[in-house]
């Protein structure tokens, strides 16, 4: 009698389990099941659904993948459509331009002037500072990150663990820090000292040695595109400025009172 008793009391305690991993209605349900009842009454049952549902949780898995691929080869699109406009607009306004009058060729805009004599190399001072270049051979000594601190009372925000500001503001936090902002050309620079082309964005996209060469100089691959002190000038108007997109190579020119992320350069460089 008692053993049967044991034997009813034991399979009311697996139907139990059982009903509690189907109320649950997830994988750890029917796992906790099956640890504890290998060959319980449901074990077969139990079976079925964890297949049921790691194959759903495969199909969603690879659903989004698909999402994510066609989002990213939208976006791709997207970027081209958006530079091959830009390239047209700008070559339409340079033949404006010509055709207005305002621009002229090299030889129509320079009068005639003699050849100037030639300079006697003797004359010239040995100890005579050579020019310096516009733009640091090694910049990497040259960044400063903004700290969150640095970056939020200048009036910035921290994304990513980098600072993000418009323009002016972004020029105020690297002046307060004894710094400036660097020009375009500092941050061309770092794309072709990384092996990048400027403006090649498929190519730079898929250069793993360039991808990983401006990462080690500092710049977050989340934060792509890091704002210059340069204005968009002629064609794009002073209220654009210049920033570069470090995981396509691309500098763009967008307004100024768009937010994008900053590093200084030193005070003195």
């Amino acid at each position: 009698m008692s053993d049967y008793l044991n034997k009813m009391n034991g399979q009311s305690q697996d139907h139990d389990m059982y009903q509690e991993a189907e109320q649950q209605g997830n994988l750890e349900g029917y796992e906790t099941y099956l640890k504890k009842y290998p060959n319980g009454m449901w074990a077969k049952e139990a079976r079925q659904n964890i297949s049921t549902l790691k194959a759903k949780k495969q199909k969603e898995n690879e659903e989004y993948a698909r999402q994510q691929k066609i989002y990213r080869q939208q976006k791709d699109k997207e970027d081209n459509e958006k530079l091959v406009f830009r390239i047209v607009i700008v070559g339409i306004v340079v033949i404006l331009l010509y055709a207005s009058g305002i621009f002229t060729t090299k030889e129509e805009a320079s009068p005639a002037v003699e050849e100037a004599p030639a300079v006697d190399a003797a004359a010239v001072s040995e100890d005579a500072p050579a020019a310096e270049s516009e733009t640091p051979t090694n910049l990497q000594e040259y960044w400063h990150d903004v700290s969150e601190y640095e970056c939020t009372n200048g009036g910035g925000e921290m994304i990513d663990g980098v600072c993000m500001a418009n323009w002016d503001k972004a020029g105020q936090i690297c002046s307060s820090l004894g710094g400036r902002l660097p020009t375009i050309d500092e941050l061309r620079n770092v794309v072709t000292e990384c092996g990048g082309v400027v403006g090649d964005h498929e190519n730079n996209k898929n250069n793993q040695a360039y991808q990983s060469c401006y990462k080690n100089k500092g710049f977050s691959s989340s934060a792509s595109s890091y704002l210059s002190s340069s204005p968009g000038g002629l064609f794009l108007g002073s209220s654009n400025a210049w920033h570069m997109d470090f995981l396509y190579g691309n500098d763009i020119a967008h307004h100024k009172s768009l937010s994008y992320f900053v590093r200084c350069v030193h005070s003195g460089q």
